[in-house]
């Protein structure tokens, strides 16, 4: 139950005086009194988690109690009531799913009288942890004994309770990949600092999510804070940017776009903001635009990679908010470097969506959309540039090392001019958003955050 201690109370005492109501009709069929009987231990349950509520969580009695009614007795008398009340022909099967509730109630009993149980109050959510070896067997038999017996009962009552609470189940597990762990809680990655140690290649990733996995009844969810959240960018890799990529952008810049390869440049790590940070416009310019962006995230030493094998090396995708002083590049375009390198003028982040969670087309149909106060400015797809990301990540890598936690730019569909008091957002849709307020250049510049970890970007059962 969620919310509050009042509606936990509430509920309990609703779902205990449903419960009394239904002992008192099964008092003639003793067979049905154990089923019978389940929404007075479930409203009790609920009851007894307001007192965890009361008392802000921890590992006291109140949640002590609430474990061994969820944890080893729920596994153990429901299959067991089940198999009371359901038609002679379908105790033999119900057999199994006692079998895997005795196991599974040893298990957690087992876990509980040797480890430690504690509540922690989320917002709305109560969230509890206990240590589980192998607790991806132990839930496997929890859903078998309690899911699995009411699927298996025979009775068209109890079957749709199951499958009602196997739709609740799903929404559950649905609702808990998407919370998020502190890398430094991970044991074997506390002292990981670096998102290229993170990616380097596929069973780096796979490891990390295993060790998710079965870590998982350790670890607390976390709620980072992904509109003050630190650049993604290691320190010291590299930023590469490809300029003129959307018909659109060149034609604002009255520039025709390159045939051979697109514009190019290397910017500096010591423009990097973090998500939320100001951008500051330089006294050197007249003329400050920003660019909302798609940007690849190398995983691997590559260099020579061919278009058909640019996925073996990229890691993932994030957004990237780049600036420029137009009016410079406008002079000349031979000083984009100069005109891309100010401090404040690149954000990269809040979050890296690996890249098997996208499939080609999932990435041709990312909508990229520069906004400024809240309208949106240019906005387009992959599938609009003229070089694709097949050929970027070939181009970038033509005679050149990219070591990992390179970014690489691809190109923006439109640029937005800024003036101090504007708020600006890079949208990348299903990736993320950057917002930044823009102010003038101040004599002392702003610190620039990082990470100590890049520990909050996963999720239960994600790879990165």
């Amino acid at each position: 139950m969620c919310w509050s201690a009042t509606a936990d109370l509430v509920a309990g005492g609703v779902i205990t005086a449903v419960g009394a109501v239904t002992v008192a009709g099964a008092a003639r069929r003793p067979r049905d009194l154990p089923m019978a009987a389940l929404p007075v231990l479930l409203g009790l349950h609920q009851m007894i988690e307001a007192v965890v509520w009361h008392r802000d969580g921890g590992g006291g009695p109140a949640t002590v109690a609430w474990a061994v009614i969820a944890l080893p007795l729920l596994p153990l008398w429901l299959p067991a009531a089940v198999l009371c009340a359901a038609p002679p022909r379908a105790r033999r099967r119900l057999l199994v799913p006692l079998a895997a509730g005795v196991a599974t109630a040893a298990a957690l009993a087992h876990a509980l009288a040797t480890g430690t149980v504690t509540a922690e109050i989320r917002g709305h959510t109560v969230g509890y942890s206990l240590g589980l070896p192998l607790a991806g067997l132990v839930v496997a038999g929890y859903f078998l004994a309690t899911i699995g017996s009411l699927l298996l009962s025979g009775d068209r009552g109890l079957v749709l309770l199951g499958v009602l609470v196997s739709i609740g189940a799903a929404v559950t597990f649905a609702l808990w990949r998407q919370e998020y762990v502190a890398l430094s809680d991970i044991k074997g990655y506390e002292s990981v600092t670096r998102i290229g140690e993170l990616v380097r290649d596929d069973a780096d990733l796979r490891a990390l999510k295993e060790s998710v996995e079965r870590q998982a009844g350790e670890l607390a969810p976390v709620r980072p804070d992904f509109e003050r959240a630190a650049t993604i960018v290691d320190p010291g890799a590299d930023i590469w940017g490809a300029g003129l990529n959307y018909r659109r952008h060149s034609e604002d810049l009255e520039s025709e776009q390159p045939r051979s390869g697109p514009g190019s440049y290397l910017r500096p790590a010591n423009c990097l903001i973090g998500n939320g940070d100001h951008i500051e416009l330089p006294r050197q310019s007249g003329r400050v635009t920003a660019e909302a962006e798609l940007g690849l995230v190398i995983k691997t030493p590559c260099k020579n990679v061919d278009r058909s094998e640019w996925r073996s090396v990229v890691a993932g995708v994030t957004a990237v908010l780049d600036m420029t002083a137009e009016d410079v590049i406008r002079e000349n375009p031979r000083h984009i470097p100069w005109a891309k390198g100010f401090d404040t003028f690149c954000s990269v982040g809040p979050v890296l969506v690996t890249l098997d969670e996208l499939s080609d087309a999932d990435l041709a149909s990312l909508r990229v959309a520069t906004v400024r106060n809240g309208e949106t400015v240019a906005a387009a797809t992959p599938a609009d540039m003229k070089f694709g990301l097949d050929r970027l990540v070939e181009y970038f890598s033509a005679g050149r090392t990219l070591e990992p936690g390179t970014v690489i730019c691809t190109g923006t569909p439109g640029a937005a001019p800024l003036a101090a008091g504007d708020t600006v957002q890079a949208v990348v849709e299903h990736v993320g958003t950057l917002t930044h307020p823009v102010r003038k250049d101040e004599e002392r510049p702003q610190e620039i955050r990082r990470p100590t970890t890049h520990g909050e970007g996963g999720r239960h059962g994600e790879g990165g």
